[in-house]
């Protein structure tokens, strides 16, 4: 096994959005990142009761198809 220290996104996100007091973020990423469940589990919403905006599969359909 290799030692390489792993940054979960999710965590410094958390972090920044207490900080800046938000109380609704949106996720904007990749069709994977959108649509699997860990994604909604590790949200920066678990970590700081916020509300995460997710998009449509509409939308998510068309923001992959941009290259």
């Amino acid at each position: 096994m290799v030692g390489v220290p792993l940054l979960h996104i999710a965590d410094p996100t958390a972090e920044r959005v207490n900080a800046v007091g938000f109380k609704t973020v949106g996720l904007l990423g990749t069709a994977f990142t959108m649509e699997h469940a860990f994604s909604k589990s590790d949200a920066p919403s678990s970590a700081s009761n916020r509300d995460v905006v997710w998009l449509s599969s509409h939308w998510r359909v068309l923001l992959s198809s941009v290259s």
